[in-house]
């Protein structure tokens, strides 16, 4: 597997190991020990979780502003019809080329 599809997995397999962590100790102990011992995978999931909603946010914000960038910079570099017009003409008058 490329880095895209590892790490895709991996956020994966740690989100599905957090409820089935709780489902084993929940139907493991007894229901006096069950909010203690649940209080560490809740806390850790809940983690992962937050973090991995953070960096998604952050990711999908670098990706909007690099895509404006690009689109203003192919907007800027494009010519009107005119334009490439009068271009053709100066580089013709500038080179002593006119009939």
């Amino acid at each position: 597997m490329n880095n895209v599809y590892a790490r895709t997995v991996s956020i994966e397999t740690g989100m599905q190991n957090f409820p089935l962590c709780i489902g084993v100790i929940t139907l493991s102990f007894p229901p006096q020990l069950v909010y203690k011992i649940v209080l560490v995978p809740m806390v850790t999931g809940l983690g992962v979780l937050s973090n991995c909603s953070v960096f998604v946010i952050i990711y999908r914000v670098i990706r909007k502003f690099k895509e404006n960038r690009e689109r203003k910079t192919k907007k800027a570099m494009v010519m009107s019809k005119d334009d490439a017009e009068k271009a053709v003409e100066l580089e013709l008058l500038s080179n002593g080329n006119v009939e």
